[in-house]
């Protein structure tokens, strides 16, 4: 039997009305659990006096299987999905829980489970047959909204400055990006993609594109 198994009761086929002893034994039921792993004598004793009479039989308690999932994770919202199948030992098992996609490779997906504290879990069976399961945390974290303005210029413009919202606290890129601004005087006409991203206090980064158009002055 397995460490884990619930309590069974002892059956003798032959005589009624005797009683149980050993290690793990209580009112004719063995307890796996209060036995403990290893090979355990159980007596059946009926009788009393010269005519008591006993036998034994031997009950093998079976270790669980030593589950190891690593350290609880923290994702951000926009991650994309993972496998945990890398972290978990013994391998072989299977997963469940919320955000989970793939059984097997316990695929965890942070968009479908949503931001907030969430619990998975792994199923192993050990080469005797018994299975215990072990759980882990995850933390989906939120991402920071994020909003990048398109904007129109002349190309005589000069240092163009850039918006979004939020208006402060992230970090635009791309050509004829400096800073804050686009250099329109150094871009020429024509149309540039822009980019804005932004962090917050969990460490997530959310980004948005605008689009920044550059147009010729008209002649006078």
């Amino acid at each position: 039997v397995c460490l884990n198994d619930p309590v069974f009761t002892l059956k003798a086929t032959s005589p009624p009305g005797g009683t149980w002893s050993g290690k793990g034994v209580s009112n004719g039921k063995f307890d796996p659990a209060t036995a403990g792993v290893g090979r355990h004598k159980v007596t059946y004793s009926i009788g009393s006096g010269t005519c008591a009479t006993s036998d034994d039989i031997f009950v093998t308690v079976d270790n669980l299987p030593s589950i190891s999932l690593g350290s609880a994770l923290s994702k951000c919202l926009n991650n994309a999905p993972f496998d945990l199948k890398s972290q978990a030992s013994p391998t072989g098992g299977y997963w469940w829980g919320t955000g989970l996609t793939d059984t097997v490779d316990g695929t965890f997906d942070p968009a479908t489970a949503g931001k907030g504290n969430h619990t998975v879990y792994y199923r192993a069976t050990n080469s005797k047959g018994c299975s215990d399961t072990s759980s882990l945390g995850i933390t989906v974290n939120d991402t920071p909204q994020v909003e990048a303005f398109p904007l129109t210029a002349c190309s005589i413009g000069g240092n163009i400055p850039l918006k979004s919202n939020p208006s402060s606290g992230g970090t635009w890129s791309g050509q004829y990006v400096s800073g804050t601004n686009f250099q329109a005087g150094v871009s020429g006409t024509g149309q540039y993609i822009v980019t804005y991203s932004i962090t917050n206090s969990n460490n997530c980064t959310s980004t948005d594109t605008a689009l920044v158009t550059i147009i010729s002055a008209q002649a006078i």
